[in-house]
């Protein structure tokens, strides 16, 4: 028998695993082989030194802590917000209905001549529009922002066929009696545009800001972003038949309205809020 023959089958034999004829093989190995009986005499430590080791006692309560984590990280998982297929459909069909109401409002207030292939494109992007912003409100860090845009823009698509825009613009132009580029005129359609557009944003706003320590500016850059998209539309359909001396400083206007009212909102609805209580 080689030594490296004998030395597989030193573990056998500690765990008796051998028969006859190979146990007294080895053993007549061993008596002739110093080499293997060092190697039996390391195996024979190593072997007693296990049997006598005990497992360290762990800190109280870390079983308890260790599953307790896995429990908060499984709930963690199952609170991911998730929007199934079903969901996703559900907010188009809403953002087509939102549209349509949308459109017929507006259309009333708009040029009464206007292009069908105007009509249908602003309306698929509303659609679009509508349904996106109505799929972020699924999710709870983006819920009030879509909210909030959402109810501003229906506030302005109410006031459309009372309040127009083409309706206000003439309005300024006919009580100023001016030329249409003078800078009187200008600036007052930059003023009306902006108070246009920030009351609606400003009441959404204020209305579903909470009182929670985050960046106002970021809130209020979220809410005029959303708000001014939703808007683009309307102001599209009412003012593109408007010539660039009027249509162009009412929109300045209304983009500026959009971030002021929504800062303004941001920032004064939770201390409104806390006043009133």
């Amino acid at each position: 028998m080689t030594c490296a023959g004998a030395q597989s089958w030193l573990v056998d034999l500690f765990y008796e695993e051998l028969g006859s004829e190979e146990r007294s093989g080895l053993q007549a190995h061993l008596e002739t082989c110093g080499h293997c009986r060092e190697e039996r005499r390391a195996l024979e430590a190593l072997l007693s030194a296990a049997d006598r080791w005990t497992a360290p006692v762990l800190p109280g309560g870390i079983a308890e802590r260790a599953v307790a984590r896995v429990a908060v990280e499984r709930a963690r998982e199952v609170a991911k917000p998730t929007v199934a297929l079903q969901h996703v459909l559900a907010f188009v069909l809403a953002g087509a209905a939102a549209a349509a109401v949308s459109l017929v409002l507006v259309g009333s207030a708009g040029h009464p001549e206007e292009s069908p292939l105007k009509v249908g494109l602003a309306g698929a992007i509303w659609a679009t529009l509508y349904g996106g912003v109505g799929l972020l409100t699924q999710f709870p860090k983006y819920r009030r922002m879509a909210l909030g845009a959402l109810i501003a823009v229906g506030i302005s698509v109410l006031l459309a066929p009372v309040l127009s825009m083409p309706s206000v613009v003439e309005a300024c132009r006919r009580w100023l009696e001016t030329a249409q580029a003078s800078v009187v005129l200008n600036a007052a359609l930059f003023l009306a545009g902006t108070l246009y557009a920030s009351a609606p944003v400003f009441v959404s706003s204020a209305a579903v800001t909470g009182a929670r320590p985050r960046p106002l500016l970021a809130d209020a850059v979220r809410f005029a972003g959303v708000y001014t998209l939703l808007l683009g539309p309307s102001v599209y359909l009412q003012c593109h038949a408007l010539t660039l001396s009027l249509a162009a400083p009412w929109v300045a206007g209304i983009l500026v309205g959009s971030w002021l009212g929504s800062f303004g909102g941001v920032c004064l609805g939770p201390r409104l809020r806390s006043a009133a209580a």
